[in-house]
């Protein structure tokens, strides 16, 4: 009792949900979830340069990572096993060491600016301070110009001189008494 029209007509062949149909087609893009060597993940050095033609496995805490040269080196120095990818052989050391960058090229421009300037400054020391002068030399110089600058700089006490305090422009007349410097000229 088949009636036209009305119900659904069964799924084709290979499509659909039951015990008949066809598992999925296998992806062709590689899972990265670190749990095996060929699933490793990427790591922020091969994210940034994917073409990297050197690169290794690390077993970092149970989670697989494929590092590029300069990672996998530090990961070596700090004591994991390293493993190259085509064979998966333990690397003990790495042949080449890596060389720090030069700096001479960033900083030779003011290295040799700073050198002009030092030269320029001792010329003008040697022309001022005579040529040859020693660093103890400038001491006792330095010294002997302080002790001059305190000598000259004590103010003269009132007491130095002979005779008492100072008597400058002072005409008092010895017996007039406290009230004769006065200058009001008048009488109490």
């Amino acid at each position: 009792m088949l009636s036209s029209g009305s119900g659904s007509s069964p799924p084709p062949p290979g499509r659909g949900s039951g015990p008949s149909s066809t598992p999925p087609r296998a992806s062709t893009t590689r899972v990265r979830n670190g749990a095996t060597p060929q699933t490793a993940l990427l790591s922020p050095g091969l994210q940034r340069n994917p073409d990297e033609e050197f690169r290794y496995y690390v077993n970092h805490l149970g989670q697989w990572f494929e590092v590029n040269a300069q990672e996998a080196r530090q990961y070596r120095a700090d004591g994991f096993a390293v493993h190259n990818v085509d064979t998966m052989e333990s690397i003990a050391e790495f042949l080449n060491p890596v060389q720090p960058p030069s700096t001479e090229g960033a900083f030779g421009a003011q290295v040799e600016e700073a050198d002009r300037a030092t030269d320029v400054m001792e010329e003008e020391l040697n022309a001022h301070l005579g040529p040859g002068v020693t660093h103890e030399e400038l001491q006792k110089r330095a010294e002997a110009a302080k002790k001059a600058k305190e000598k000259s700089s004590e103010p003269e006490s009132p007491h130095d001189k002979k005779g008492g305090p100072s008597s400058d422009g002072d005409k008092r007349d010895p017996s007039a008494g406290a009230g004769a410097a006065s200058s009001s000229g008048v009488a109490d």
